[in-house]
């Protein structure tokens, strides 16, 4: 049951990278707002361009200049430790709130104490056609659609509704819940699934995550990576780390694989030759998800170290037997109780024994799972490589 906290006030933190075209209509659309916020947090990762000499220009506004890109979650929650709001609303910088915003945002979280998080109903810029109205994910591809993108508004998302996700370019969270979820995390770098990744995890703690219609704004849209094979190698990098994190064993190995790699067929099939799985390897991976003993070790940024460790000690403990004998002080009566004590002592040996054969297992199958994730981002620059050749 969570506790009902005053919502007196609201703080804006935007994350800024070479985005300096945009950032005085996101200011100005903040301080024109008929409940402005009472801080406004610029956190900006080490841009290049005119960023921070246009900032100097705004005093009332926070500049957190951080010397390296933080990335998305990095930036935005270095920028929520700043504020001191009960609401926090986390921006990109191409992103106009409608004057409306500020007030309807305190109504709905005063009215909603376990509302974690809020969406915008976002639009195009110079338009009537929608962006985002709430997000869906598909739990077997983890693939997401956003509900109402590029229709016309003609009202027919007007209603609040209880969605899987909102969209990280305006997402609104009650302070004391982003903080018992432990705010972003940073290992979704630079963009990407950042988002998907807090709403689950604030659904998980109990907390509602909601599209709130009366929330409203303009998107630019990619501004910062754009639409390009950079963008959507990152996005997918991401996605697969998503799916590590949030499946189960028998969700990615059942469910997830064979579906990434019905996807994969698709895709590299229309610049490869017929006979493209074998020559680009994608048996490998087939091999790989019947196989239960990883034979190679792969480089790359998804291989967590902790699961690999986690195995090789769990391994290293049956290896060299160290079984702690349990206390078996406990009288036992009767005919047959020093055979008795023997076995009590023998299947205490045991279960630790049998314990210690399933965490490894378990650590196993995690590092196997990270392995056919690299698999899945090398067939990933294959294509593009053969797709730059042509």
């Amino acid at each position: 049951m969570h506790e009902q906290a005053n919502v007196t006030g609201w703080a804006a933190v935007i994350v800024n990278y070479n985005s300096a075209a945009y950032l005085d209509g996101c200011l100005a659309a903040l301080r024109a707002n008929e409940t402005p916020p009472g801080e406004i947090i610029v956190v900006d990762n080490a841009s290049s361009d005119d960023s921070l000499a246009d900032l100097a220009l705004w005093p009332q506004v926070v500049i957190e200049a951080s010397p390296s890109n933080l990335g998305f979650s990095g930036g935005a929650n270095r920028g929520v430790a700043r504020s001191e709001a009960s609401v926090v609303v986390v921006l990109n910088p191409d992103v106009e709130l409608d004057p409306g915003y500020g007030t309807a945002l305190l109504r709905v979280f005063a009215d909603n104490p376990i509302l974690g998080a809020a969406g915008a109903k976002l639009r195009y810029p110079n338009s009537n056609l929608l962006q985002h109205a709430g997000a869906e994910l598909d739990r077997i591809t983890i693939t997401s659609s956003h509900r109402g993108h590029h229709q016309e508004d003609h009202g027919q998302w007007d209603e609040p509704a209880d969605v899987n996700y909102v969209v990280g370019a305006a997402i609104a969270f009650r302070r004391t819940a982003f903080d018992q979820v432990g705010g972003f995390d940073e290992r979704f770098w630079p963009a990407y699934y950042e988002d998907v990744d807090i709403c689950w995890r604030l659904r998980a703690a109990g907390w509602q995550v909601r599209y709130q219609p009366e929330l409203s704004g303009v998107h630019v849209e990619s501004v910062t990576l754009g639409f390009s094979a950079a963008a959507y190698r990152v996005a997918l990098r991401n996605r697969l780390r998503f799916a590590l994190k949030h499946l189960s064993a028998d969700e990615w190995w059942s469910s997830f694989i064979p579906a990434e790699m019905k996807r994969l067929r698709g895709a590299l099939s229309a610049i490869e030759r017929a006979d493209w799985p074998v020559t680009t390897g994608t048996t490998a991976l087939e091999e790989l998800a019947r196989c239960s003993q990883p034979t190679w070790e792969p480089d790359g940024d998804l291989l967590d170290g902790e699961p690999l460790l986690a195995m090789i000690q769990a391994l290293a403990e049956v290896r060299e037997r160290r079984i702690v004998v349990p206390d078996d002080s406990t009288p036992v009566s009767g005919v047959g109780r020093i055979g008795e004590g023997l076995l009590r002592r023998f299947l205490g040996r045991q279960q630790v024994f049998n314990d210690a054969v399933t965490r490894a297992l378990e650590a196993q199958d995690r590092v196997n799972r990270e392995l056919s994730a690299q698999i899945l981002l090398a067939f990933l620059d294959l294509g593009w490589r053969n797709a730059s050749l042509e």
